[in-house]
């Protein structure tokens, strides 16, 4: 495989995630904020700190043991990015 070819697919695979993220952003609201509201339920449920970025943490692991036991490689990859580009924007965000 060239490198042109490489980045081409490295291209296409953050457009198609963008695309995913921005449909869910318009579907669910801000992702910092569901995820905030995620932290503090799973909080609540588990009587422990939990803020988020153990959320973010958790939804990868969960999409990691998806890819190991599976079915659906591509999405559970594409969501992996999404979630660690989200990740990444909420730390951007709050330095």
């Amino acid at each position: 495989m060239t490198k042109e070819e490489i980045e081409l697919q490295i291209s296409d695979l953050l457009n198609h995630v963008k695309l995913i993220i921005m449909d869910r952003h318009e579907r669910h609201g801000d992702s910092t904020k569901i995820h905030q509201s995620i932290a503090d339920m799973m909080a609540m449920f588990v009587d422990s700190k939990f803020d988020i970025n153990h959320v973010f943490a958790h939804n990868i692991l969960t999409k990691v043991t998806r890819l190991m036991t599976g079915s659906g490689k591509k999405e559970h990859i594409e969501d992996i990015i999404g979630y660690a580009i989200l990740w990444n924007i909420h730390m951007d965000k709050n330095k």
